[in-house]
């Protein structure tokens, strides 16, 4: 990976940092591509961009401790650009993905408020709300046989 080569150069180079992570991440390398998020962060603590492409592969990665650390991660990305629709959308991403649907409308709305026309944001909405409805029926049914 030329990327490497970049490193090698400039340890500090923080774009090579981030394209390498972007690569890893689409070879569903994630573990890996973390690691060079990490870098950019260190370099550059303030990349608001990174934290949300980090917070992704976190999500990835299929571990319950590591989704609650994409959720660090995003809001970190929150606290630097409180407009960012983006890192609202990937907070919401995150909080669906650990099931926790209302928190994650919160996040959808808050992308929506700053981007009205986010048609992700809306999309995910939905399958939330669809989520919750289908827990909703689920009581009712039992309620309907048990009650």
């Amino acid at each position: 990976m030329s990327y490497n080569k970049a490193i090698e150069i400039n340890p500090k180079h923080a774009n090579a940092y981030f394209n390498k992570g972007l690569c890893l991440s689409k070879m569903e390398k994630h573990k890996e591509a973390v690691e060079a998020f990490d870098k950019v962060i260190e370099i550059n603590p303030m990349d608001d961009q990174v934290q949300g492409y980090k917070a992704i592969c976190l999500q990835h990665m299929k571990d319950i401790k590591k989704h609650k650390e994409s959720i660090m991660s995003v809001d970190k990305a929150i606290d630097f650009n409180l407009k960012d629709a983006k890192a609202c959308f990937n907070e919401g991403l995150c909080l669906q993905n650990m099931k926790k649907h209302k928190f994650a409308i919160m996040s959808y709305d808050k992308a929506i408020e700053i981007d009205p026309k986010y048609t992700d944001a809306y999309y995910n909405k939905g399958i939330c709300l669809f989520a919750m409805n289908q827990h909703v029926e689920s009581f009712d049914k039992a309620l309907k046989l048990d009650p």
